[in-house]
Order: structure tokens, then C-alpha cells, then sequence
């Protein structure tokens, strides 16, 4: 497992007495954002040292490398070539740390390349590597987009995490508008021709 370290506010403020560190995984999904801003309304401090991460998604990949899910679901993803996943990484880490840097957040910010592990093992092992105070996470439900991370990941970072893991959890009928608004999103994909998803 390889990571991308894509901004670290600490590079130019200096080192601090930070008494938490907060990681926060994240995806493209409204379930994650919900989960950001609630860390950001109810959960994160000013003391704190809030870690971003995000997983690369390359869904060339061997079937259940990437997902999370135990089984693929309809209808079938696009393919996405490992250039693409790693700018779409790096574009959505860029956005949550700009949001964090507004407020005045020591935070840093890593794109982690899965290789040969589950997206849900792979922020574990982060987790622990980056010696994390707590992990948060959100939680769209059972009946969750192959396309996240979110859904059983959650689950599986509960049982597996050394640190406490708080997933962020939207009321019935918020959970019911993001889902709508993913599933939209999902299905606005179109499959890329094959050549596409190979290395020269």
C-alpha cells in the first residue's frame, strides 16, 4: 500500500501541542460530506490535528479489491483508468482540506493507493500507521453503492480500528435525499472503452 500526501498544513505553521488526531475517510459520496461537516459542527477542535483520508478507487482492479462490499452490485461500474483515480483522490482531498485551512485547522491530507487490499483494510492499516485518536466515518446503509467505500467499511473499521470509531449517521429522511442524489450521480457514469484502463 502506497500513499500520497497531498497537503499538511504543518509544513509551514510548524510543529504544535496537537492533543487529538482525527482522521476522517472520506469518498465522493453525500454520506461522506455529511460525516465531514459533522466533525467540523459537533466532533473536531481547534487542538486537534485532523487527518483526511481518501482511497484511491481503480476499478480495474480484481473484483473485491476496491469495493468494500461483499458482492458487486447492478449496474456495472465504469472503468477507471489509475491516472484518473488518483487526480479524482487528489481533487476531492483538495476541496475537504481548503474547507479545513479556512477554519484554521492543522490538518494533513493522504491519497492511498489500495494495491492488493480492501478499501476498508486499507484505512484501517492507515489508521494505525498514522497512530490516529479516532476515525470517522459515515454510513449510507445496507443497501449501499459498490462504487463507495461506505456501508460495510464502516462496519469492518468498528470491529478493527485500535482507536474509537464514530460514524456519522443522517436521519431517516436525510439518509433517503443523499441516497437519491448518489444513486443519480452513479448512474450518470458511462463505461469507457477497455484500452482505456490499462497502463502503457
Amino acid at each position: 500500500m502506497t500513499v500520497d500526501e497531498i497537503h499538511n498544513s504543518t509544513e509551514t505553521q510548524g510543529a504544535a501541542p496537537y492533543k487529538r488526531t482525527i482522521a476522517i475517510a472520506l469518498d465522493s459520496s453525500k454520506f461522506s460530506e455529511y460525516a465531514f461537516n459533522w466533525a467540523l459542527e459537533h466532533y473536531l477542535r481547534q487542538d486537534d490535528y485532523v487527518l483526511l483520508l481518501n482511497v484511491q478507487h481503480h476499478k480495474n482492479a480484481p473484483l473485491g479489491i476496491n469495493s468494500g462490499l461483499d458482492a458487486p452490485l447492478a449496474p456495472a461500474e465504469p472503468i477507471v483508468h489509475p491516472a484518473s483515480a488518483k487526480d479524482e483522490s487528489h481533487a476531492l482531498l483538495t476541496k475537504y482540506a481548503k474547507i479545513l485551512a479556512s477554519k484554521e485547522y492543522a490538518y494533513k491530507a493522504v491519497s492511498i493507493h489500495p494495491s492488493y487490499v480492501s478499501t476498508k483494510e486499507s484505512i484501517v492499516r492507515e489508521v494505525a500507521q498514522l497512530n490516529a485518536t479516532a476515525l470517522i466515518v459515515g454510513s449510507r446503509g445496507a443497501d449501499a453503492l459498490s462504487r463507495g467505500f461506505i456501508g460495510s467499511v464502516s462496519d469492518y473499521c468498528a470491529h478493527h480500528c485500535h482507536c474509537p470509531v464514530v460514524i456519522a449517521k443522517p436521519s431517516e429522511e436525510e439518509a433517503k435525499t443523499m441516497k437519491a442524489i448518489d444513486e443519480s450521480v452513479f448512474q450518470s457514469f458511462t463505461l469507457l472503452p477497455s484500452n482505456t484502463s490499462k497502463i502503457v
